[in-house]
């Protein structure tokens, strides 16, 4: 019973559908259909040209930045120009002014003396000449002869410092001596010789002999000789 049911309902809304489809239709009309058209119409553009790039034309707009650009560069190098200008004036000018205030005439150095070294311009021959006697000395007073060169050259340096001509920090005792001494009319050549048997006998491992003591005793035998003349031409110019 309930299976006869069943489909006695179904069948009654299959038809119940059926009629609303056809009433619908009824109500709307007829089924028309309408033809497409997919055709579209086709337009060929312009076809484009080939210009050569030296036979292209600039636009007003591009002229004009090409152009500012060039004044841009052309005031950049003006600025540089003129400041390189201006740099080379100045530094004349600091020349030329140095040079104004640079003394004429003045005292200059003693020849053979360092410009590190400060006036009076010429040492005290008398000073120099008690520490070459002194210096002769200590050549007898010590066994080894290394000893005896080391500490007649160490008087040489305590008479240069003696002399009135002052040392800066930026000369060491050896050259301020040396320089001290070439502003005298010591012989360059015995100053020399006994610069090197010091330096021999201080810093090197070769020994010392008594050759080489009697060359150092030579080289201030004709420094003393040379002060003692430039004391006497001292003396006899202050007599007359």
């Amino acid at each position: 019973m309930r299976k006869r049911a069943g489909s006695v309902l179904l069948a009654a809304g299959m038809t119940a559908l059926m009629a609303l489809a056809v009433l619908s239709a009824a109500v709307r009309g007829p089924w028309t259909t309408e033809p497409r058209d997919f055709e579209f119409p086709f337009e060929p553009g312009p076809v484009p040209t080939l210009v050569a790039p030296e036979e292209e034309e600039q636009g007003p707009e591009v002229a004009a930045d090409q152009s500012g650009l060039d004044a841009l560069d052309v005031t950049w190098m003006a600025v540089v120009a003129g400041m390189i200008l201006l740099t080379v004036l100045i530094l004349l000018l600091l020349r030329l002014i140095r040079r104004l205030r640079r003394p004429i005439g003045g005292a200059q150095a003693p020849r053979g003396l360092p410009s590190d070294i400060d006036a009076p311009p010429e040492p005290d021959i008398p000073v120099l000449l008690r520490g070459v006697s002194a210096a002769r000395e200590l050549l007898t007073r010590f066994a080894e002869p290394s000893d005896a060169v080391v500490a007649a050259w160490l008087a040489l340096e305590e008479a240069a410092d003696r002399s009135g001509v002052h040392r800066r920090p930026s000369s060491t005792p050896t050259e301020f001596t040396m320089a001290v001494l070439a502003a005298t009319p010591a012989p360059p050549a015995a100053t020399r010789e006994l610069l090197d048997l010091y330096r021999t006998a201080r810093f090197s491992t070769h020994p010392i002999t008594a050759t080489d003591l009697d060359r150092a005793a030579g080289c201030l035998a004709e420094i003393a000789e040379s002060f003692t003349a430039a004391a006497g031409a001292e003396r006899a110019e202050a007599r007359g």
